[in-house]
């Protein structure tokens, strides 16, 4: 995120649990708004494959937490997050964590930014 010089920056989960097609959607709405979050806990969402009952179990107990520090965000988990380039290298230059739950970190420097 920090060295793009793209219009728009991103990621998705390697696995494709969102379908790559789903960038053709996104794309347009980001002309609208500076950051677009995926959810898998919103109307219209489909589960292609269920996860594991451990998985899912962990995956709520996961998001219990980080929801209590991100309000308003339905799914931070959701490995399907993109942004307007410049904000995207601006922020990213704020984050301690490279690791599991960089991504909550992300999320947290834009809602205290003021960023939707």
């Amino acid at each position: 995120m920090r060295t793009s010089g793209a219009r728009f920056v991103g990621y998705m989960d390697a696995d494709l649990a969102t379908p790559i097609e789903t960038l053709d959607v996104v794309m347009p709405l980001l002309e609208q708004a500076l950051s677009r979050v995926g959810s898998r806990h919103v109307d219209g969402a489909v589960f292609a494959e269920r996860q594991p009952v451990l998985r899912l179990a962990s995956g709520m107990a996961f998001r219990a937490i980080a929801n209590r520090v991100l309000r308003g965000i339905a799914d931070s988990q959701c490995g399907f997050k993109f942004f307007a380039g410049d904000l995207a290298r601006v922020v990213s230059r704020h984050l301690s964590i490279d690791g599991f739950a960089f991504d909550v970190e992300l999320l947290w420097t834009l809602i205290e930014r003021g960023i939707r």
